[in-house]
């Protein structure tokens, strides 16, 4: 698996790819629009404020993302994608290798809020406040929208409408681990390079080689792994079609790029028949080779 793919692709779940950064493809959700609304309150129902505030929230959300992002990158983590929406964003990243990383990872999204925070105090202490509503519909958000989903980030829980976790529940999770010994919420995972990562023949059989054998398989999908296929098309493709979360997505793709493919079971014959020719195909319009087929005895 490779980098993302071209821009402007969608999803069935609503993200358009907008930008690829250093790699990393940047996911906007038609949603986002909302949460800018939401925020527009502070500045009443004005047609131009609204759009100041959906502006200003877009930032923030991207600012904390970015945080997670270049937490991770310094750390040594791959980076795959940041989704941004109208409740929040999530960036997806390779699992840390340690929990000090971790814990600077997770709170990567946190620090990048302060220092926002403290920035536009700066400004204010340095320029005085703005006067146009564009500045105040900026600093508004930096300031008072920023602190108050700070401390909603903080609150240990999970989203009632994606059902991530905060990072608050994460860093929460993360100090059991270290203290109590409770089970590592974020368990290093680690990823090959491009150039360790095996490339099957394209007729291979994952059934007839030894180790890919799920135990109780019977029949499902194989997926070979390639050098082209974008990482965030396998895990959307994935999700898509199988209904995974996407925690279980992102580990069956990094299954599939460090061992070469996988197998996955798939109780009817014909739903796997059915899958495997869907996924094909979404790979074969998107211009990829990915290789997905039925298998079974």
């Amino acid at each position: 698996m490779t980098d993302p793919a071209p821009l402007f692709e969608t999803d069935s779940k609503g993200y358009l790819k907008i930008a690829v950064i250093r790699g990393v493809a940047v996911y906007v959700h038609w949603s986002l629009p909302a949460g800018g609304a939401m925020v527009a309150c502070l500045g009443g129902v004005d047609l131009a404020r609204w759009i100041y505030y959906c502006v200003g929230y877009s930032i923030l959300v991207v600012v904390h993302e970015s945080g997670h992002m270049l937490a991770a990158v310094a750390v040594g983590l791959k980076v795959y994608s940041i989704h941004i929406a109208g409740v929040g964003g999530v960036c997806r990243f390779e699992r840390p290798k340690g929990v000090w990383a971790g814990f600077f990872v997770v709170s990567g999204g946190l620090l990048a809020q302060a220092t926002l925070l403290l920035m536009s105090i700066a400004y204010v202490h340095t320029f005085g406040t703005p006067s146009g509503n564009f500045g105040r519909a900026m600093l508004n958000t930096f300031t008072l929208v920023n602190v108050a989903l700070f401390a909603l980030n903080l609150i240990p829980s999970r989203s009632r409408w994606s059902g991530r976790a905060t990072d608050g529940l994460l860093l929460w999770k993360l100090l059991l681990h270290v203290f109590l010994g409770h089970p590592h919420p974020m368990p290093p995972v680690t990823v090959k390079s491009a150039e360790e990562a095996p490339i099957f023949p394209s007729e291979t059989r994952l059934l007839e080689k030894a180790g890919f054998r799920p135990d109780g398989f019977i029949q499902g999908i194989e997926i070979l792994n390639d050098k082209t296929t974008p990482m965030e098309f396998v895990v959307s493709t994935l999700r898509n079609h199988l209904g995974l979360s996407e925690r279980d997505a992102l580990l069956r793709m990094i299954e599939v790029h460090n061992k070469g493919g996988a197998l996955i079971a798939i109780s009817a014959r014909q739903e796997a028949i059915r899958i495997a020719d869907a996924i094909s195909a979404q790979a074969r319009a998107a211009g990829h080779s990915l290789i997905c087929r039925y298998a079974g005895d």
